[in-house]
């Protein structure tokens, strides 16, 4: 219990100082040293505290364990990709979002976007995974925390984490904090269900960090110069982030069928066993 406050209290901290700092030295966009403690807080905050808090490694899911695991990574790599590339064909339709620069999807500067983008968005997806799957979820199972309970907690720190650089990663929208921070708790709640089943169905992190750069990638291409531009003012039902109402009600979805595919898979075991 020490060390899960003490994760929680530094990770959230950082974010603020981060913050501060960017603020202080005029740091821009993701140029700021603050928003690089930000980023690898709840990797170097894990590490220390299994070194030096005495929690160890024993339950980090450092392995990948591929063998019988396959369809959980397939859930993870694809599971972004198909809604975000859903929701913003939906929104092309509707006018929401626009080509930048008209004409036809652009999909060779996509690709390429996704590709130059892939590298570091996979760091950074470590760094934060290595602390909210890697570390928060296995050491809420060890005090005893519920499986529902662990989920709605660490969706709770992870998507509080971001409060302090939202104004920077949603540029796309002018809506009032007051109105974009509950739903982005809602949503990140909500995908840290299907995180966290993966987490313990498979007993690694890579999955959730694999799932996590596939959707920041993806994002990232979409809303890349010469992709998409959102032009509605106040995106709430398109917005790629987890604050997206269409977002929502697909990971909703994905949620339940990965909650029941978690349950019949440990009834399997179980009657094996």
């Amino acid at each position: 219990m020490r060390n899960t406050v003490i994760f929680t209290l530094v990770v959230l901290s950082a974010g603020w100082l981060g913050r501060i700092l960017d603020e202080a030295t005029g740091a821009e966009g993701d140029a700021g040293i603050g928003q690089l403690i930000w980023i690898i807080s709840p990797i170097a905050t894990a590490t220390l505290l299994r070194f030096l808090g005495g929690d160890g490694w024993g339950d980090a899911g450092w392995k990948p364990r591929f063998s019988g695991n396959g369809g959980w990574y397939a859930v993870s790599l694809l599971f972004y990709p198909l809604v975000l590339g859903i929701g913003a064909a939906v929104g092309l339709l509707l006018d929401e979002f626009v080509v930048d620069g008209g004409g036809s999807f652009p999909i060779g500067v996509f690709a390429a976007a996704f590709l130059v983008g892939l590298i570091p968005v996979l760091i950074t997806s470590i760094a934060e995974e290595v602390g909210w799957r890697g570390y928060l979820v296995p050491r809420l199972e060890t005090i005893g925390v519920g499986r529902w309970v662990n989920h709605v907690v660490v969706g709770l720190i992870w998507g509080a984490w971001h409060i302090p650089y939202v104004a920077v990663f949603w540029d796309f929208t002018d809506e009032s904090l007051a109105t974009l921070v509950p739903r982005l708790l809602v949503g990140t709640v909500i995908v840290a269900v299907i995180y966290g089943e993966i987490r313990m169905a498979t007993g690694s992190v890579w999955p959730a960090v694999f799932m996590h750069a596939a959707g920041n990638t993806f994002v990232g291409a979409l809303l890349a110069d010469e992709v998409l531009d959102i032009v509605s003012s106040t995106p709430v039902v398109f917005s790629p982030g987890a604050d997206g109402l269409f977002v929502i009600a697909a990971t909703v979805i994905g949620a339940l069928a990965v909650v029941i595919a978690a349950r019949r898979s440990e009834g399997t075991a179980d009657r094996v066993v």
